[in-house]
């Protein structure tokens, strides 16, 4: 772990759920690092994870550029006005059982009166044919310092899901 990296809050889901979000986040630090041990019920090998800051929901504060990659081909997008930004992807619940996928999600300057820049890798398990690696980047257009943090799948996350939020530096 970096220096002066210190974990705030911790949540392992005892039960399904659709989302979770950590409020209340101290404005001590100077950036916020969220690391994400993930299955996801999505009718697929892998499901991806919306971010959404101090409850906003609409409009067009969201944007994300995603590059991906399966092990067959790439892609790359960008994805505007959305009222939330995809962090990445992790196993869905047709990858191979058991396995979890990982998030990391790295926003620096979280307490500033400017624009927030995030930064995210990911990275689906699958122990068959396929897995799903992307490096996205996303800009979440609000001034004021972020207090709280809500992660939502596209599906359902799954018992035994991991999301741990620390505070960097200061």
């Amino acid at each position: 772990m970096p220096k002066g990296m210190r974990p705030i809050f911790t949540r392992t889901l005892s039960a399904n759920s659709s989302g979770i979000t950590f409020n209340n986040i101290p404005q001590n630090y100077d950036d916020l690092y969220v690391l994400i041990s993930g299955r996801i019920a999505s009718g697929a090998i892998y499901g991806n994870i919306a971010l959404q800051v101090n409850g906003v929901t609409s409009g067009t504060s969201y944007y994300t550029h995603r590059l991906t990659g399966n092990g067959t081909g790439i892609s790359s997008d960008r994805i505007a006005a959305n009222n939330f930004i995809y962090v990445g992807e992790v196993s869905g619940d047709t990858a191979t059982a058991s396995t979890f996928g990982t998030c990391t999600i790295y926003i620096p300057n979280y307490t500033s009166e400017k624009y927030k820049q995030v930064i995210m890798e990911n990275v689906s398990e699958n122990n068959t044919n396929a897995s799903f690696v992307g490096i996205h980047s996303g800009l979440i257009q609000q001034f004021t310092p972020i207090n709280s943090i809500t992660l939502s799948p596209v599906g359902t996350l799954l018992t035994g899901c991991t999301f741990t939020l620390y505070g960097i530096g200061k």
